[in-house]
């Protein structure tokens, strides 16, 4: 989930799912809990639905666990919507980091909204491609996952890419470290040598792990050592941008089965079975040598910002 931006965020997205199967059948299983209409018949009612054509009694369940899933839809649908309209209203009040989460939101759905029927069937047919049962089970699932959370975000309208731009550029004016790297990204202005080495200092004194993780980003761009001092070993080439990926992880940042990362990993890469992204990274992207230049570049960083503490 890092690297030049795609339709989720960062790249294989470096990207930067869900065990989206669980999660529905937790959720299905507590619109039950709180459905009357929704659970298995009690004693009495089932006496009498003894006296019901088999087809009757089906279709009368069937009926009350569409009825729960719709109800839990619509819950879900309200409260991603105030959510949506709080961070919105926190970035018109000059929120730096909210500016920048908002950038991210439309930045994730320039895509899911230009067509949101052809968004999901892209991913049924992926699905259908993949060889691996879980990721086939699970790519249309976050697929629908993002679709719902698009769907609030400007009422599901076309978004403008200057919707991602101009935020982006608000929170970097007002002093978002993230936004500020993010936005070189985006423009291809990519920090080098002596001025790399500064953005390096930045971000670990920071000790933001969302500026971590695009700093992963700037660093796999980065072919040469070359006025990188101290950092040369972890400031150019790919594998140091996955070890600063892993550790913003480490640090903080969000990169579980329901993070924007792990949905992005899911539908950019199709791998979907990983329980978070360090998983993801070293299950399928890295073994044997390469494995072990990924741990020590790890474990340098991790040096390295424990001298900041």
């Amino acid at each position: 989930m890092a690297g030049s931006q795609t339709k989720m965020g960062a790249r294989i997205i470096r990207v930067p799912l869900m065990i989206a199967g669980l999660a529905t059948l937790a959720v299905i299983t507590l619109c039950w809990k709180a459905n009357p209409a929704a659970r298995p018949p009690g004693p009495v009612t089932a006496l009498a639905s003894q006296h019901q054509p088999a087809s009757a009694r089906v279709e009368a369940l069937q009926s009350g666990r569409n009825s729960a899933i719709s109800s839990n839809r619509r819950n879900r649908a309200d409260l991603a919507a105030r959510e949506f309209l709080a961070l919105k209203a926190r970035a018109e009040g000059g929120d730096a980091v909210a500016q920048r989460q908002l950038a991210n939101r439309y930045a994730d759905c320039i895509w899911v909204n230009l067509g949101r029927q052809r968004f999901l069937a892209t991913y049924d047919s992926m699905a259908r491609i993949t060889k691996d049962p879980t990721s086939a089970k699970l790519l249309p699932q976050v697929a629908r996952l993002v679709a719902d959370d698009c769907a609030v975000v400007d009422g599901g309208a076309v978004i403008p890419m200057e919707a991602f731009t101009l935020w982006l550029e608000q929170a970097a004016k007002h002093g978002d470290l993230a936004a500020q790297m993010r936005l070189r990204v985006h423009r291809m202005d990519l920090p080098q040598g002596d001025a790399l080495r500064d953005v390096v200092e930045q971000v670990m004194a920071s000790g933001d792990p969302a500026a971590m993780f695009v700093l992963g980003d700037v660093v796999s761009a980065t072919k040469s050592d070359q006025g990188l001092g101290r950092y040369a070993d972890v400031a150019q080439g790919s594998v140091a941008g996955y070890a600063w990926y892993i550790a913003a992880c480490r640090q903080g940042l969000d990169c579980g089965p329901q993070s924007r990362i792990m949905y992005g990993t899911c539908l950019a890469s199709g791998t979907c079975a990983s329980t978070d992204y360090e998983t993801f990274v070293r299950q399928h992207l890295f073994a044997g040598e390469q494995a072990a230049l990924l741990d020590e570049k790890v474990a340098e960083i991790t040096k390295l910002l424990n001298e900041r503490q």
